[in-house]
């Protein structure tokens, strides 16, 4: 799965001291939803995979939801084989809430969200697939 180059305007440094304020304090699967199509047969699926993450500040937490999205579609019809969908939520303890935005936060989402959460959601998709009476399904190791 290549993943877009993206440039951002926030200056390093400053990234990293904000960074060094906040700290993780929990990771929880917050709902999920898994539809499968059991009469279908199909000889190879095509995987479609969207996250989103939204963050809120309240106090001094980092609040995100978030959401993954993977469907699994029939190469031979087209047809939704199955669908899993996930939301998690990460709570961080924050030291100066007021310099998380949304300028921070797609670079902090970019590099670090997407590195940490891949890991829970490729656990949860081969868990449920293994469930339900098809091949568990391995989705591949996340590259930056």
């Amino acid at each position: 799965m290549p993943r877009k180059k993206v440039k951002f305007s926030l200056a390093p440094d400053i990234y990293r001291k904000i960074l060094s304020g906040i700290s993780l304090d929990r990771i929880y699967l917050f709902s999920l939803k898994v539809d499968f199509n059991d009469s279908l047969k199909p000889d190879g699926i095509e995987l479609k995979i969207k996250e989103k993450p939204i963050y809120v500040i309240e106090e001094n937490n980092l609040i995100i939801t978030y959401e993954y999205e993977l469907q699994g579609i029939s190469t031979n019809d087209n047809i939704r084989f199955f669908k899993i969908k996930s939301i998690f939520k990460i709570i961080y303890y924050v030291e100066n809430p007021d310099e998380i935005d949304d300028e921070f936060f797609d670079i902090f989402s970019h590099f670090t969200l997407e590195m940490l959460m891949w890991p829970y959601f490729r656990e949860l998709v081969q868990n449920i697939t293994s469930r339900m009476s098809i091949p568990p399904l391995t989705l591949p190791m996340r590259r930056k």
